[in-house]
């Protein structure tokens, strides 16, 4: 896959903005050797385990019309104080990277978003980043002080929805929604300001979270003329939803295949990285020119 030279000139100045989503923390292996699951997933067996013949039906039923986070919800209410002891047994489990995650961090970029609640990056980042003197900002949630990396040069890793450390600053059911991403404006504002400063490139993120996607068309008709973002989808094939990807959301996307555990993805980012350190040996001996 050929990238193109903005995109390769963005990664060399280190100002794309890597959005990782939960295809990524999927394929970690943990130390109770499972995975972690996806949320529907998480949603339906956490619903089995309840063995309310009624809620699971329910559950189902959301499920299939694809309102997770109406599901979410009902499972939430059903357990109560027990909630967070039940987000904790799923997202607390300790893994070490996967190949695709190194991958990612390999491409060095300052900035990495996450709609994970999990771990992994901020405890295996400065296995990584062995030569860094400094920790990494990790921000759980958005509030004022995320703003900060618009203005610094350090290395954030922004936990939009939340982390399982501060099981209250996560957006997982419809009440979370609500509250702490549709009525909050700094939510917006972030994700929009992050969108002008910065190239964002997507991994692992299924575009199906309303809350993101609607700031991206809001984004695209506000500033028809900014650049574009990229996103990795998986089997993403049908060329008409390609096009309206471009033409309504500024956003290019770059199928790959998911077989073999999504094996491409991780050949496609070597190659990236690949590509990137080739433009910058191109773009340095033309400045000695």
């Amino acid at each position: 896959m050929e990238f193109t030279p903005d995109l390769l000139d963005d990664f060399i100045s280190r100002k794309v903005a890597i959005f990782i989503g939960a295809g990524v923390s999927s394929g970690v292996q943990t130390r109770k050797d499972v995975h972690i699951r996806t949320w529907a997933e998480f949603i339906e067996e956490t619903a089995k385990e309840t063995h309310n013949t009624r809620l699971l039906d329910e559950v189902h039923r959301l499920i299939g019309s694809g309102d997770l986070l109406f599901a979410c919800e009902i499972l939430k209410e059903h357990h109560g104080d027990r909630w967070d002891d039940i987000l904790r047994a799923e997202y607390e489990m300790i893994g070490e990277l996967s190949d695709l995650q190194n991958k990612i961090l390999n491409l060095n970029q300052r900035i990495i978003i996450t709609t994970n609640f999990d771990l992994f990056i901020e405890k295996n980042w400065d296995h990584v980043y062995s030569n860094e003197t400094h920790y990494l900002q990790v921000k759980n949630g958005i509030s004022d002080d995320c703003f900060t990396l618009f203005r610094d040069n350090r290395n954030y890793l922004i936990k939009l929805h939340g982390s399982i450390s501060q099981p209250e600053t996560m957006i997982f059911s419809l009440s979370d929604y609500s509250s702490k991403a549709y009525s909050n404006w700094q939510y917006s504002t972030f994700i929009e300001m992050l969108l002008n400063s910065f190239t964002i490139l997507f991994i692992g993120f299924s575009m199906n979270d309303h809350a993101i996607t609607n700031i991206l068309d809001s984004y695209a008709k506000k500033y028809p003329k900014s650049r574009p973002h990229y996103a990795f989808l998986a089997d993403y094939t049908n060329e008409i939803n390609i096009r309206i990807m471009k033409n309504h959301r500024k956003l290019f996307v770059l199928p790959y295949s998911s077989n073999d555990k999504h094996k491409e993805l991780v050949e496609i980012i070597e190659d990236l990285a690949k590509q990137v350190e080739n433009r910058k040996k191109i773009t340095s001996m033309d400045k000695n020119i």
